[in-house]
């Protein structure tokens, strides 16, 4: 999917991204119990250890324990909710 005004030569541009492919694109979010994500991503990279509270595509609340720094925790969430979220340094992957 060729992205207008790209100057960087991608020989991907005529490939259909699917759920496992790489991330093509990144944004750093902090968490919010009220705020939805900007977009619902395919992953969020997590960096600092703890525990997460994160609402999903089906509108469902889940805690997450001990969820470690440097991971990637593949989902398709709404939120990152404040409460019960005890990790940090979120990066959504889409």
């Amino acid at each position: 999917m060729p992205v207008p005004g790209r100057k960087v030569p991608d020989k991907f541009d005529n490939y259909t991204p699917l759920l496992g492919d790489p991330g093509l694109r990144w944004q750093a979010v902090t968490k919010d119990d009220n705020a939805d994500l900007p977009f619902i991503p395919r992953a969020v990279y997590v960096g600092n250890a703890g525990d997460m509270t994160v609402v999903d595509y089906f509108d469902r609340t889940t805690l997450i324990p001990n969820v470690p720094g440097g991971s990637v925790l593949p989902g398709r969430f709404k939120k990152i909710l404040a409460s019960g979220t005890t990790a940090s340094g979120f990066v959504l992957i889409d």
